[in-house]
């Protein structure tokens, strides 16, 4: 449902908030300067970028697999023929909800905070995984990511 939100452009931002008179502002809760919409919250908040820039490396470090995050990959996901990309879709998904939980409660955005939902979520999957005698695909899917 939230990615649904995203791509049809219906998730709760300030500005959709201002507008509907929920919110007495419109400005973004990380940068505090630019309006907070659904594109400038994922792709060109000021504090938004280096999170991105984490999320990269940490990807390559745990994957070996360089990714270059395109606006459009951090929006939709990534459609590439790489051997993790059931992962990298989830894990880019979890890193727009910590990003989002962020703006909702007005917090400092985190990187260790999304690695902490991440492996959290992660860790419900491999426990269905188990129930469903499926550890194999989660394996398979998961790779080095746990």
């Amino acid at each position: 449902m939230f990615q649904y939100k995203i791509i049809h452009n219906i998730l709760a931002t300030n500005v959709s908030l201002f507008r509907a008179k929920i919110r007495d502002y419109d400005i973004c809760p990380q940068c505090l300067t630019d309006r907070h919409t659904i594109d400038h919250m994922f792709l060109h908040c000021s504090v938004t970028s280096p999170f991105w820039r984490l999320f990269q490396n940490w990807w390559v470090s745990k994957t070996k697999e360089t990714v270059t995050l395109s606006n459009s990959m951090i929006l939709y996901g990534s459609f590439e023929n790489m051997e993790y990309i059931y992962c990298l879709n989830y894990a880019l998904l979890i890193a727009k909800y910590s990003i989002y939980n962020s703006c909702l409660h007005e917090k400092k955005l985190c990187f260790d905070s999304f690695l902490a939902l991440l492996k959290e979520k992660i860790s419900i999957q491999r426990e269905i995984a188990i129930a469903n005698n499926k550890i194999t695909l989660f394996n398979k899917a998961y790779g080095n990511i746990v």
